[in-house]
């Protein structure tokens, strides 16, 4: 398969000659802490990696197993896998381990995104879950700023050193992404008024939020919708959010915040950056981001350009990706 880029990572196949580089985290007490496998000796260091070389040749392939590559400095932080469940339900599961000295610094929520979206868009899986110890909190804020859905806690789930231990079970769903209908327009306007009620106030002032509110033209959707610039996310039929792009520019994302924390957003912005892609050949688009949403942003391989000021006075954040 082709390596997956992010912002500041590259996911690829392992390679035979990985063994020091995965040893140097799989062997170590405090990155296995919560597995249930771990820390490795050698021999189960090579035996992993033969484990997933066979899996990459296996047809059909179930298990993506790939190595995180710090693009900076080419250095290996760690692994992320997807396994696909066969039954032909269009399931999947998510895991990633990440070396100690890469922890803290949102490296694993930008592999687990590339994942999700590599799981959806070119795998055509409709859900993908994941666990994770209840003690372990780095990788609970890791699922929760991807925007997967708690759906429970799994008792005794796993032995893990001779005890017992609960997993949180999470998942994001893969949507139906559609080009909005210009007859769409009054249910986008009422997405739009009451994510920015629930989340602006967090970043903005009282009256920031009014003129923010107010500074809609629902002609522009109506016109967005018209070029198939403009899609909605449908769940199931009833929309529940909206992306889309004008020029270069990623444009009015919103969910509606009674579906917030599953996934939504990110499969919209996945479609329009795929679609902006596709269409126009761009290699990067840029986005006029609200403060609040700064870490969805970057969590997905944005990078801040610049702060500005915008015609009203609030203050937003330029951002932009390589496609």
């Amino acid at each position: 398969m082709d390596e997956i880029r992010t912002t500041r990572l590259v996911l690829r196949e392992f390679q035979p000659d990985d063994h020091a580089a995965v040893h140097r985290y799989a062997g170590d007490p405090e990155v296995v802490r919560f597995q249930d496998w771990g820390p490795n000796t050698p021999a189960e260091t090579t035996m992993f990696l033969d484990m997933v070389t066979t899996a990459a040749a296996a047809t059909p392939r179930t298990r993506w197993a790939l190595a995180v590559i710090r693009a900076a400095d080419d250095t290996m932080i760690g692994a992320g896998e997807l396994h696909v469940d066969v039954g032909g339900h269009r399931r999947g599961s998510l895991g990633y381990t990440l070396a100690r000295d890469a922890w803290g610094r949102g490296y694993a929520t930008e592999a687990a995104a590339a994942l999700l979206s590599f799981g959806f868009a070119h795998l055509g899986l409709h859900k993908i879950s994941a666990t994770c110890d209840p003690a372990n909190a780095g990788s609970v804020r890791v699922l929760e700023k991807l925007g997967m859905t708690r759906e429970g806690q799994l008792q005794d789930h796993f032995l893990v050193r001779g005890e017992w231990r609960d997993r949180l079970l999470y998942a994001a769903i893969d949507l139906r992404i559609e080009p909005a209908a210009p007859d769409d327009v009054p249910r986008l306007l009422e997405i739009r008024h009451a994510a920015f009620a629930a989340h602006a106030p967090a970043a903005y002032s009282a009256e920031e939020v009014a003129t923010l509110l107010a500074d809609i033209d629902p002609d522009e959707l109506r016109r967005m919708a018209q070029a198939g610039t403009l899609f909605v996310a449908r769940h199931p039929g009833r929309i529940v959010g909206l992306a889309g792009w004008r020029e270069d520019r990623l444009r009015h994302v919103y969910v509606d915040p009674e579906y917030a924390r599953q996934g939504i957003a990110t499969a919209l912005v996945d479609r329009v950056e795929r679609t902006v892609r596709e269409r126009t050949g761009a290699g990067r688009i840029q986005a006029g981001v609200a403060l609040h949403a700064e870490g969805f942003y970057l969590a997905r391989g944005y990078r801040l350009v610049r702060r500005g000021t915008a015609w009203d006075g609030s203050a937003y954040l330029e951002m932009q990706k390589e496609l």
